[in-house]
Parts: structure tokens; C-alpha cells; sequence
């Protein structure tokens, strides 16, 4: 194998190290994604307390209703400030999804395998950023509408 450093083949150890340093800003979440994940806690309470007190059904269902309607509000909106009061929203209501989910879906299961079972559950949260992230380097750029197609 040859060296094709000088043909342009492989990257400087500055170039390399100016690369990484560039990049650090660009590591910050956009504003919108932690407004709802900062909002979540909020929603826990407020429906938490509703489910306690009329059953987890009928509040789950309006909660999903809601979460349909606020994710597709999102890819209408026109200004930064409607963008980040519809995700605000959207975080309440994401809040009320993750507790009746859990246990409607565990409730079935064996009592020695919830244990198991509930943490892959968890894990599917962080394998829905990871589609996320794959759907927004596929669909933005080769779609007309943008980061709107995304919602």
C-alpha cells in the first residue's frame, strides 16, 4: 500500500485537530428540542394527576389526540417564537406519554420478566432520536419543504 498523503488522500493531523475543534459548537441541541424535553416534567404533573384520578385510558387518548395535532401544528409555524411556544406544548404533552405507555404495555408481561422488558422499553427512546436523525439527513435535503417535512 501506498502513502497517498500527497495526493490529497488522507487529512493533516492539524487539519484533523482543527476539524474537532470547530465542530464543539455545533454539538449544542437546537432550542426547540430541549423546550420540550425541559417541559416534560411539567406535563408528568398535570396529567399524572389527571390519570390518577380518572383512569390512565381516557387521558392517554386525549394526550395522543393532542400530541397529533401539536406535531403537525409544528411544520406550520411561521416565526421561532410560534415554533418554540407549539414545542412547549408538545413537551407537556410528550410528558404524559412515557408513564401510561410503560405500563400498558408491561402489564401483560410475566411479573419475572417486567424487569427485562421495561428497560429494552427505555432503550426504544433513544433508538427513535437515532430514526430521527436518519430521517432528517434523508428528507431535509432532498425535499422542497425543508425541515417542515420532517413534521
Amino acid at each position: 500500500m501506498s502513502n497517498h498523503t500527497a495526493a490529497g488522500w488522507f487529512y493533516s493531523p492539524s487539519q484533523i485537530a482543527h476539524y474537532f475543534l470547530t465542530q464543539l459548537s455545533t454539538l449544542k441541541p437546537p432550542k426547540g428540542l430541549t423546550v420540550a424535553l425541559v417541559l416534560r416534567s411539567v406535563g408528568t404533573l398535570i396529567f399524572g394527576s389527571r390519570s390518577d384520578r380518572f383512569g390512565r385510558k381516557w387521558p392517554f387518548i386525549g394526550n395522543l389526540c393532542a400530541l397529533v395535532v401539536l406535531e403537525l401544528a409544528t411544520g406550520f409555524t411561521r416565526s421561532l417564537s410560534q415554533f418554540l411556544g407549539v414545542r412547549a406544548l408538545f413537551g407537556i404533552a410528550m410528558g404524559d406519554l412515557f408513564g401510561p405507555a410503560a405500563s400498558t404495555a408491561l402489564e401483560g408481561l410475566p411479573y419475572e420478566a417486567r424487569g427485562i422488558f421495561s428497560g429494552l422499553f427505555e432503550q426504544v427512546y433513544s433508538t427513535g432520536y437515532l430514526l430521527a436523525a436518519i430521517f432528517s439527513r434523508a428528507l431535509v435535503p432532498t425535499n422542497s419543504h425543508g425541515w417542515r417535512s420532517l413534521f
